[in-house]
């Protein structure tokens, strides 16, 4: 399968730091996890089946 990039990755590991942070809202985070999940190319959502698997 066509996983993120590590530079992808990152990015979302940041995201949920933030979020754990209480830098970002639950609900900016999951629009932020939207963006990702309706790319075209579906490759977010082949990371996050690996990742709670």
């Amino acid at each position: 399968m066509n996983y993120l990039t590590e530079e992808e990755q990152e990015e979302i590991s940041q995201y949920f730091r933030a979020y754990e942070k209480s830098l970002l809202t639950t609900k900016e985070l999951a629009e932020i996890l939207l963006e990702y999940s309706i790319r075209e190319d579906n490759r977010f959502a082949a990371y996050w089946e690996e990742l709670n698997s």
